[in-house]
């Protein structure tokens, strides 16, 4: 009789290209201690540039217990949903690990990434069943997020200033 596995909290890191998410996740792994982290590596491209970058860090740290899994050539929001399923199960039963990180694309719309955790598959099995979701962490870049506000928000000023008594599109 086969067991189930044994769940393993799962953390999604998400956030635009060049927001600081794989800066995030080898801090993350600098300062992890004893806890074995598994993880998932996004990038849209053919090349992963983003796990290259991860592999650097672990062979930095001497860490050769993280396992780390690339998912390459597709968005795991939409594109690769099936391989994300697939990876992350693989993490759960072989892994051994105490939490699994995934670093989602800069592409990625968490939200889809989440439904395509909970989904349920052909026998009525979801991944969040054997990696519940821990964390979503969504990286910004500070001081683009101030200047794209002041710009949204200054143009709305604009917009009501210019006909005030009219309802905006």
């Amino acid at each position: 009789m086969k067991t189930e596995p044994i769940p393993i909290p799962l953390t999604l890191l998400s956030g635009f290209l060049g927001s600081g998410k794989t800066t995030l996740l080898n801090r993350m792994l600098s300062e992890c201690g004893d806890m074995k982290l598994a993880l998932l590596v996004n990038d849209v491209g053919e090349i992963n540039i983003d796990a290259s970058l991860v592999k650097t860090q672990l062979k930095e740290l001497d860490d050769s217990a993280t396992q780390m899994v690339e998912l390459s050539n597709g968005c795991i929001c939409c594109s690769i949903q099936g391989d994300l399923a697939e990876a992350v199960e693989e993490l759960v039963n072989h892994s051994g690990a105490d939490h699994i990180v995934i670093e989602a694309s800069g592409v990625a719309e968490p939200t889809q990434v989440l439904q395509a955790l909970f989904a349920q598959n052909l026998f009525g099995k979801k991944v969040s069943d054997i990696a519940p979701i821990n964390a979503l962490v969504t990286v910004i870049d500070g001081a683009l997020f101030s200047k794209e506000w002041k710009r949204i928000h200054s143009s709305d000023k604009a917009k009501e200033m210019i006909r005030p008594n009219e309802e905006q599109p």
